[in-house]
């Protein structure tokens, strides 16, 4: 291995465990974990349980789902899975991968964002869950420099805040948008090559060299290649062993 591959997986590495760190309360992601290895053509299961402290399942509501890539503090949107999702009433989604949205490798996270609850220390920012830093392999796209450098940069150490608040929050939030239609959110860095502007407070950052998931070209709007997926109600609700975090 060389210095800078090694350089570049310590980094993925730190950054992992700060964004399991930031996920302590609320949306528990059970599936994709550390050593889930997905690609195009099949289903990724995302699945979630409410890890019984606050805030509840109930209170976080209907969600945006969508695959990410970057680093505790900078983080790209690559391609929403589901949009709306109830995450009290549907415990589960099975969403397909774009393979143009990046290279194959563990680059990649889910994260979940509530449409309407806010940070309980930084109200300005929505509520947010991550998944572990998980495997995709067979695709086809690549990422720009700016990516390869959230990827690369050593990661931020957690704040104040977030260490207290024990919130799926991270600085991230202040530093991208989520999907459109969440309220009082910074710019999005986007998350493919298209020409396209997205801008809700700030200029855009194409993340990507190669893909099609950002197509409109008018300005404040987001028009995203939603994958297809398949949506399962709660069945059975059980929160993770106490000590266990995003494993």
């Amino acid at each position: 291995m060389t210095a800078s591959a090694f350089n570049r997986l310590h980094a993925l590495l730190l950054a992992s465990l700060t964004l399991a760190s930031s996920a302590l309360a609320g949306v528990y992601i059970t599936n994709p974990v550390a050593n889930t290895t997905a690609k195009p053509g099949e289903l990724l299961m995302i699945r979630w349980v409410d890890d019984g402290t606050t805030p509840h399942l109930a209170s976080i509501g209907p969600s945006q789902i969508a695959l990410y890539t970057g680093s505790a503090t900078q983080q790209t949107l690559l391609q929403q899975l589901a949009a709306n999702i109830d995450v009290s009433t549907a415990n589960s989604v099975d969403a397909w991968i774009d393979a143009n949205v990046g290279p194959s490798g563990e680059y990649y996270f889910i994260r979940i964002t509530s449409n309407s609850l806010k940070d309980a220390a930084q109200p300005q920012y929505p509520y947010q869950s991550y998944s572990a830093r998980f495997t995709l392999n067979n695709m086809t796209g690549d990422f720009n420099a700016s990516v390869w450098q959230q990827l690369t940069a050593p990661p931020s150490a957690p704040s104040t805040a977030e260490a207290s608040s024990a919130r799926a929050s991270s600085t991230a939030s202040q530093s991208q948008n989520v999907e459109s239609g969440v309220e009082a959110t910074p710019a999005v860095t986007s998350g493919l090559t298209s020409g396209a502007r997205v801008d809700e407070a700030a200029a855009t950052t194409a993340a990507a060299t190669t893909g099609t998931n950002i197509t409109s070209g008018i300005a404040g709007t987001v028009a995203t290649n939603v994958g297809a997926f398949v949506v399962h109600p709660v069945t059975l609700l059980t929160a993770p062993p106490s000590g266990i975090l995003c494993q």
